[in-house]
């Protein structure tokens, strides 16, 4: 969980950074230390979605008024 926390601020390192991190394991939502995983991650949003809506979602994330 340490890494996974790690490799996460390696990507969002100041309050003005924003992006999207896709979580592709379904054992994250699956099993039952994927709670764990999610919970360690810093205030975010968490949107789980079935993988045919990837596409859609990341063309309103990136089109989205800011």
């Amino acid at each position: 969980i340490l890494r996974w926390r790690q490799g996460f601020g390696r990507l969002i390192r100041r309050k003005t950074d924003e992006g999207v991190v896709m979580i592709l394991d379904r054992r994250v939502l699956s099993k039952r230390y994927g709670s764990a995983f999610v919970d360690s991650l810093p205030d975010c949003t968490v949107i789980r979605q079935p993988s045919n809506r990837v596409n859609e979602l990341l063309v309103r994330w990136f089109n989205r008024n800011r």
